[in-house]
């Protein structure tokens, strides 16, 4: 672990950690994975200035939409086992803004939320509700159709 980076999982799942040396010898070695391993990290840099941009200009429902979306695509199942502190903490807002926008959400039947569950229902619902441009760095069709 560096000194000042930290990772956090916010849900349970497994990961790949390679020493740096290690990995830019594989990079030399192989222009396919840096092609794909550039992609994400622009991807991801894209989907992290959007997130920046929307702390300031949206709601707290649409920021709440837009992370259920990217977290749904990253782990690629509509179920999210995510609590409501949990979101709370991702989205920097009190809990219970979270609860109260996880409410909206469910009476437009995009989403269902139970304890320490988040299940999409409507995939195409919650783009909208989460706005605009909200997946401008994803790969289009990368979201299933339910």
């Amino acid at each position: 672990k560096s000194p000042g980076l930290e990772s956090v999982m916010q849900v349970a799942g497994s990961a790949w950690r390679a020493p740096a040396g290690a990995l830019l010898s594989l990079l030399e070695d192989r222009r396919e994975l840096r092609t794909v391993l550039l992609a994400a990290v622009h991807a991801f840099v894209g989907q992290m200035s959007d997130s920046a941009v929307s702390i300031g200009s949206t709601t707290i429902e649409q920021r709440l939409a837009r992370r259920l979306l990217l977290a749904s695509l990253r782990l690629g199942a509509p179920q999210l086992a995510l609590t409501h502190e949990a979101l709370a903490k991702l989205l920097a807002v009190r809990r219970s803004g979270v609860t109260v926008a996880l409410h909206m959400l469910e009476a437009r039947k995009v989403i269902r939320s139970r304890r320490n569950l988040v299940e999409i229902l409507d995939y195409e619902g919650l783009t909208e509700a989460a706005g605009e441009d909200a997946l401008s760095y994803t790969e289009p069709g990368a979201l299933p159709s339910r």
